[in-house]
């Protein structure tokens, strides 16, 4: 094939989406058109509104600086995603995404697709597509409508995909109960280079959660075990996000704010250093919707840094910690958290073995081992169906 089309949900992100780390990987063997939804308040250089801006900023991209709704931003094209939280978010963004791929991709027939409304948006065209399941939008934090519609065009896409790649076990699980006619794992990755600095345990026993935070995020379980392990350890929190002041409120109920270290959203840079001082992470998913089909990327970035890690039976986690030795499987309970915690804590020896045994596994995911075997299959499987 001479060029490949992408259409996603994800390259703007202001999390590192996994198809971001694709797309590099798939602009290596032949040139790449993107279309990608963009954050409602991102401006044409890429800038993003306030936190806390009306609408997410769009009104005052659109209305206030007279930016566009579909531009060419480098070499994506750009559609601004509708700011309505309802059904009517996900149509408009489908009759945009339609429109800008009947602009840029007359003729296209065949393109890989990540996200519901882009799967949509091809159908529409009569484009065929590869669809990669990446999350599970019908166990999204944030319920509503629009939710509802999101699910029920991820099932479309699922089945009318001419194959589907899979961010994890679970996720190729749920892709094949869907009707999926061909499922392919290529699961997370991880730039294992990044974290790569040596082990130097802080003085103190110091376990860290690395993060958003979210409702389900685990960290309460944390807070409220931490008074059953009767001996002072620090918790510090590299994340931030709309559960931040309730956790802040629980530890200071509960006595713990001099315990614990609140150090917000971080850079990327930022993150290895604290995994390397700290003695345990934490990846107590409780067992919600939205992490039933997990495969969080904090786990891999653990193992990476030859942090040993705690989690629990849901998603991906537990097959993870048990095939690799490298984590610890427990109940999303406070006296099971805080019994593997102390336990862990007490080990040293053991926590040097799963750190071993951990950086080994997060060889076998790093991005430059699963992305060009990712980009191979794409292209090869693209060029079938055209």
């Amino acid at each position: 094939m001479d060029s490949l089309l992408l259409v996603a949900n994800d390259l703007f992100h202001h999390h590192e989406h996994r198809i971001r780390h694709l797309a590099a990987f798939l602009e290596s063997l032949a040139p790449l058109r993107k279309v990608s939804l963009v954050p409602p308040g991102i401006g044409i250089s890429g800038d993003q509104a306030p936190p806390g801006s009306p609408l997410r900023g769009w009104p005052r991209r659109v209305v206030g600086e007279g930016c566009p709704l579909i531009w060419l931003a480098g070499t994506t094209t750009a559609v601004r995603r509708s700011p309505l939280p309802s059904l009517l978010g996900p149509v408009i963004n489908r009759v945009m995404l339609r429109t800008a791929l009947r602009a840029v991709a007359p003729v296209e027939k065949v393109a890989l697709v990540q996200g519901p409304v882009p799967a949509m948006a091809c159908r529409d065209r009569g484009i065929r597509f590869i669809y990669d399941h990446a999350d599970d939008y019908g166990g999204g934090r944030v319920d509503g409508p629009h939710r509802w519609i999101l699910n029920r065009w991820q099932e479309c896409a699922l089945r009318g995909a001419t194959s589907v790649s899979c961010a994890g076990f679970s996720l190729q699980r749920h892709a094949a109960e869907t009707g999926a006619k061909s499922t392919h794992l290529y699961p997370n990755g991880v730039h294992t280079r990044l974290f790569g600095l040596p082990r130097a345990e802080s003085p103190e026993p110091t376990i860290l959660y690395v993060g958003g935070l979210e409702r389900d995020c685990g960290l309460d379980v944390v807070l409220r075990a931490f008074p059953l392990m009767k001996r002072e350890i620090r918790i510090v929190v590299a994340g931030d996000g709309p559960a931040r002041r309730p956790l802040a409120s629980l530890a200071q109920r509960l006595g713990l704010a001099s315990f614990v270290t609140w150090h917000g959203s971080i850079s990327s840079n930022a993150t290895p250093p604290l995994m390397a001082a700290a003695w345990v992470g934490l990846a107590i998913l409780p067992p919600t919707r939205w992490n039933r089909y997990a495969f969080h990327l904090k786990i891999l970035e653990y193992m990476a840094a030859g942090l040993p890690f705690v989690t629990t039976p849901v998603g991906d986690g537990a097959r993870i910690a048990r095939e690799s030795g490298a984590g610890v499987v427990t109940r999303p309970e406070p006296s099971a958290v805080a019994a593997c915690l102390t336990e862990l804590l007490d080990a040293a020896d053991r926590r040097t073995g799963m750190s071993l045994r951990g950086r080994e596994t997060a060889a076998q995911y790093d991005w430059n081992v699963i992305g060009p075997r990712f980009a191979r299959w794409v292209r090869a499987t693209l060029a079938e169906m055209a």
